[in-house]
């Protein structure tokens, strides 16, 4: 089994590249012509209810130091699991490979994250812990939710045209719960807000001849929405860290011991089994 992590969400893409590099460069310049992603792995891929040891790493300082990560952030995702054994496919073909879908949590360590990523993108911040639901929903069950693609800024090369819509409207949504039991509702989104479908990311990931097999998980990246409520992450929802919000009577921009995130996703009757992981001290 392998996994693939995207970063198909514009709304998060734009709001984290505000942080990290202005407004005006934002957004790479390949964003619009292809689905970003990296190869993930599966040694730390771990089911729903596993506890999360606060992970360690490399954090920027004068000098650098190596210590637990004081910004440990989760991130609503969705990933889709293929079957079979494939190379280079269509988007059509490609959502005929999907076998189900299921809710992911790509647990992110901020601060470790943002002093390693340049030049080749996230590593240590990142390869800890990927937490995901108890179950794979089938995709024949959310087929009647398939909806278009509402991004119009696309420009689409040929192997990635779409010739059906192959977005998913699935409402999703994030809890956290503290060690003291008080819980708020930290984000509310939705599936359709991506700029790429998963048809387009399996499409670009075996463009080159990838050969993918069953039980691979493509995760979409955090899915964020346009509007205030709807950021995917922590890092988005505090902008950085300088926006703390209340849960009860205490304050949050990062995750704390004993902090627990839980994140849903589905409509009435046609359920995502819930991903759910505790945070604790690290080990």
């Amino acid at each position: 089994m392998t996994s693939w992590i995207f970063y198909c969400s514009r709304h998060h893409a734009f709001r984290v590249g505000c942080l990290f590099r202005g407004p005006e460069n934002a957004l790479p310049e390949q964003y619009f012509h292809l689905p970003i992603g990296y190869h993930g792995r599966s040694s730390t891929l771990f089911g729903s209810g596993r506890p999360i040891p606060r992970p360690q790493g490399i954090r920027k300082g004068e000098p650098p130091s190596f210590g637990d990560s004081q910004r440990l952030d989760y991130e609503l995702e969705v990933g889709f699991v293929l079957h079979g054994h494939h190379g280079r496919l269509s988007p059509e073909e490609a959502w005929q490979k999907i076998f189900g879908v299921m809710l992911v949590n790509d647990w992110s360590a901020r601060d470790i994250q943002a002093f390693e990523y340049k030049p080749l993108g996230p590593f240590l911040g990142k390869s800890f812990a990927t937490t995901v639901g108890s179950w794979i929903t089938p995709l024949e069950a959310l087929k009647a939710w398939r909806c278009k693609n509402t991004d119009s800024a696309h420009q689409v090369l040929p192997h990635l045209a779409e010739s059906e819509p192959h977005h998913l409207d699935l409402p999703l949504q994030a809890d956290l719960t503290t060690a003291a039991g008080d819980t708020v509702t930290v984000c509310r989104s939705n599936l359709k807000n991506l700029a790429w479908s998963a048809a387009q990311m399996v499409a670009h990931l075996s463009s080159n001849g990838t050969i993918t097999t069953a039980g691979d998980v493509i995760a979409t990246g955090t899915v964020s929405g346009p509007e205030k409520g709807a950021e995917g992450c922590l890092l988005e929802r505090t902008e950085g860290g300088k926006a703390p919000f209340s849960v009860g009577p205490e304050q949050r921009t990062f995750l704390l011991d004993g902090d627990t995130i839980t994140l849903y996703g589905g409509h009435p009757g046609v359920g995502l089994a819930p991903c759910r992981g505790k945070v604790l001290a690290s080990e």
